[in-house]
């Protein structure tokens, strides 16, 4: 079955989270429209998707951690769990490794932070391959 393969799931993984990272970039430009801003219960829900899109970016990117809940501190780094083998089958196409210098700057900030330690260890390794 050619749909279980290796490559195929690095493929379907970039794919998930270029739909992610898009997802975030239009509600972003929705969000600066003169429209939405000048109406706040619109601004205010286009904010709680933004949110939800991010959420879903970084789980398409191998990130794995607690739901926020509003009212509740957001997930420390040691809440966040990441599945090494997902980000480093990312990074193993030029299209993947595109993702995520695009999506890295759109994460929180524990997100984005857990990222680094596999990031850096994946170059390491690719520079002495």
């Amino acid at each position: 079955n050619p749909f279980s393969s290796r490559l195929w799931t690095m493929r379907r993984a970039v794919q998930r989270g270029y739909e992610a990272l898009y997802t975030v970039q239009e509600l972003q430009h929705l969000l600066s429209s003169p429209l939405i801003a000048s109406n706040p219960p619109a601004h205010a829900e286009i904010c709680r998707e933004i949110d939800s899109a991010v959420q879903l970016l970084s789980q398409s990117l191998g990130i794995r951690s607690p739901p926020c809940v509003p009212g509740m501190p957001m997930p420390t780094e040691a809440d966040i769990a990441l599945d090494g083998g997902h980000v480093g089958a990312i990074l193993q196409t030029a299209i993947g490794r595109k993702l995520m210098t695009r999506s890295l700057k759109l994460l929180s900030p524990p997100h984005r932070y857990s990222m680094h330690i596999v990031i850096i260890l994946f170059q390491s390794i690719f520079v002495y391959i």
